[in-house]
């Protein structure tokens, strides 16, 4: 019998721990599968006696068990290895059994019944469609994990976490603003969701967010779906203009760099020569599954040796097939972010900020958009995010406010924002501009009697964040 099937067949017999764990999960026809009959017949029997007294079966009821096993089957010529087994069994030291390993071998059953095989002959199988195949991966996957719990002393690791995943500050000073609404800046393994109305700056943040991280050799993935350039879109020109400074409008008329002045065309050489920090995945043909984004990341990881520091995902409405019944969708978006959290932020050991277009329900009448960080919307996007940061304004202005509205670190932070939109930079502008106290979502300059602080109003509130 292979040493580690034999060792799992201890633990489930004589580890009532072990026994609770593979309830539900472990069927006996798994160990069947990975070894022979017998083997599932001492699991069956050793769940049954379980989940009738709730203790572990002893030596002389199995072996009672085991000569009727034996005789009904007539397996007398295994007779010999059978009873040595169940000796191996009750001899074992119990010092010695570790359920930690009991649980990766466990593990290792479960990928070989609930992955492996189903995915073989799903491979075998001609009628089987590539989406298909990919769900048959997805389930087995689910079905062959397995956690396991240990209780410590909280204080007992002290050591080795403090300090171990500060936040650090991304790009430039240039956006100081992004990095305080984030708490000096996302960790490695964070997830921050950007949400705001159709035309409300959250492509220009991204892009202001990458160019100046490109411009300290910080490097960055933009995936693009409604600019990607493939389809017409203009990404590049949005950031040739916020590393270059020079206007939109002026690089979209310029037919050639060479009809540029040799100022602008200096500017412009510089802007080149830093872009490829800022790499765009341009792939607007369809939305892609989660695994054609972990493929591109892979890639880049082999290519530069290192992780991105941060992937931009423009935008999150392009999963959701119908936002207008938010309660049917909010399940899939919560697992969506939840996914993306695990497959990208902490496995690659780097940071995502997801855009998302608020639902058009979610902002009125007059399309004004201030707190809402109780709406169905941000909270069921937002249950598996560790930020969520809002961008509200009452009118087409270049001036917002933008909000964590949901922080898991640190304390909720807001800033007033105004945005050069033909350079696609944003400033924080809060010790300069304030809120109107007579028309709540406009900024004006300070200084006027009439005029109340946002910040001192207490206006953002951190909302509900129990499970929905």
């Amino acid at each position: 019998m292979n040493s580690w099937v034999s060792i799992l067949l201890v633990h489930l017999v004589r580890c009532s721990r072990t026994i609770e764990r593979a309830k539900g999960r472990l069927e006996p026809k798994d160990l069947g599968a990975v070894y022979n009959a017998y083997s599932a017949f001492f699991w069956a029997t050793s769940l049954d006696y379980y989940n009738q007294y709730e203790r572990v079966i002893p030596k002389s009821s199995l072996e009672a068990k085991t000569c009727e096993y034996i005789k009904e089957f007539a397996l007398y010529d295994e007779l010999d290895a059978i009873a040595s087994f169940l000796d191996y069994i009750y001899s074992f030291d119990e010092a010695d059994l570790n359920y930690a390993e009991a649980v990766e071998y466990l593990g290792k059953v479960l990928s070989e019944t609930r992955l492996r095989g189903p995915v073989q002959e799903a491979l075998l199988d001609p009628s089987v469609s590539t989406d298909d195949l990919q769900g048959v991966i997805d389930r087995g996957m689910a079905a062959a994990k397995v956690s396991s719990v240990s209780l410590i002393n909280p204080l007992d690791c002290l050591a080795e976490v403090m300090g171990r995943n500060t936040p650090k500050p991304l790009g430039s000073q240039d956006i100081s603003y992004f990095n305080y609404i984030c708490n000096n800046g996302l960790k490695e393994g964070e997830i921050a969701i950007v949400m705001g109305p159709s035309g409300g700056f959250k492509t220009t943040m991204a892009v202001d967010i990458v160019c100046s991280m490109a411009e300290v050799g910080e490097r960055s993935i933009y995936f693009t779906y409604e600019q990607a350039y493939a389809h017409g879109g203009d990404l590049p020109l949005r950031f040739a203009a916020r590393l270059s400074r020079l206007p939109y409008p002026m690089l979209e008329e310029t037919k050639s760099p060479e009809l540029l002045s040799a100022e602008d065309q200096e500017k412009l050489s510089y802007a080149v020569g830093v872009s490829s920090h800022a790499q765009i995945a341009d792939r607007s043909s369809s939305c892609d599954r989660l695994s054609d984004i972990i493929a591109v990341v892979r890639e880049f990881c082999d290519k530069q040796g290192e992780p991105p520091k941060l992937i931009i995902i423009d935008q999150l409405l392009n999963w959701v097939q119908a936002w207008l019944n938010i309660q049917e969708e909010r399940a899939t978006v919560i697992q969506l972010v939840k996914e993306i959290k695990a497959q990208l932020c902490e496995k690659y050991h780097t940071r995502v900020v997801l855009l998302h277009q608020i639902a058009a329900s979610e902002m009125g009448k007059q399309n004004k958009l201030f707190d809402m960080s109780n709406s169905a919307e941000v909270r069921g996007i937002g249950f598996n995010a560790d930020f969520i940061i809002t961008m509200s304004r009452a009118d087409d202005s270049c001036i917002f406010r933008a909000a964590s509205v949901k922080a898991r670190r640190g304390a909720s932070r807001e800033a007033i924002i105004r945005a050069e939109p033909t350079i696609y930079r944003l400033h924080n502008v809060t010790d300069e501009y304030e809120e109107s106290a007579t028309q709540p979502g406009q900024f004006v300059p300070k200084g006027d009697g009439n005029r109340i602080s946002t910040l001192a109003s207490g206006k953002i509130t951190q909302g509900s964040w129990a499970q929905p």
